[in-house]
């Protein structure tokens, strides 16, 4: 498959991934605060297991299409840049970081609805692990996206406001960490924010990156590009 076939197919897929991550957040209904009670989280999990299970499985599969829409921005990247750099780099190890700590919390939010009844109480302490594990991961989704965000602003190989409105998600992410440190609402209400403005970020790129492809994969070649066939040598002069 061409080089520009298999990313035009990974910004579809950055497009699903977001659909997906959005629909899972969703499909348990609305979790209860950080800082909810024991109770309430029990009782949340209990009456939501079915959602939380199949949710699992959603955030799965969109972040196994997640990592081909990372690849292909960080191959663009790379050309864009045109050398080797750190900036890359960056992009590579914080998705790794991001993606991994997801999917640990996803793991542990399914153990949590399979295993409930034998959990009991611990529930919460899961839950809590799961919020913890989510703040932590925003560490590696603020490197991904400010190492995009100054690949941008430095080649302008995308729109350099995506660059300047990465630069405020990076941000945003960094606040969300503070999850590590507190179980206040305001965080919490601050985290899903972040991470609504995330996915329009990575929506508004995925769009972009795949129109210009389109576009490209459309367009009608030079009329100097077109192999010809060669010109046979002349023949050789009579021989006297």
């Amino acid at each position: 498959m061409a080089e520009e076939t298999w990313e035009r197919y990974a910004w579809v897929a950055g497009i699903a991934s977001i659909v997906l991550f959005i629909v899972a957040t969703f499909l348990a209904g609305t979790p209860p605060r950080p800082s909810a009670s024991i109770k309430t989280v029990f009782n949340y999990v209990n009456n939501n297991r079915d959602a939380i299970k199949w949710g699992g499985y959603v955030v799965g599969v969109g972040i196994t299409l997640f990592i081909f829409w990372v690849a292909a921005l960080a191959s663009a990247t790379r050309r864009a840049l045109n050398a080797a750099s750190g900036l890359v780099t960056i992009v590579i190890v914080g998705a790794t970081v991001a993606l991994g700590l997801a999917l640990v919390g996803t793991a542990i939010a399914s153990f949590e609805a399979l295993q409930i009844h034998n959990l009991q109480g611990g529930v919460y302490l899961f839950f809590i692990l799961n919020y913890i594990l989510g703040a932590v991961g925003s560490f590696g989704t603020a490197a991904f996206v400010l190492g995009v965000s100054l690949a941008v602003l430095r080649t302008g190989f995308l729109p350099r406001w995506l660059g300047f409105a990465g630069l405020a998600v990076a941000v945003l992410q960094l606040v969300a960490g503070l999850g590590v440190a507190t179980l206040g609402d305001a965080v919490a209400v601050i985290t899903l924010i972040a991470f609504f403005v995330w996915a329009v970020w990575v929506a508004a790129i995925s769009a972009l990156m795949l129109a210009r492809s389109t576009a490209a994969g459309l367009s009608p070649a030079p009329a100097g590009a077109v192999a010809a066939t060669p010109t046979p040598p002349p023949p050789p002069p009579p021989s006297s």
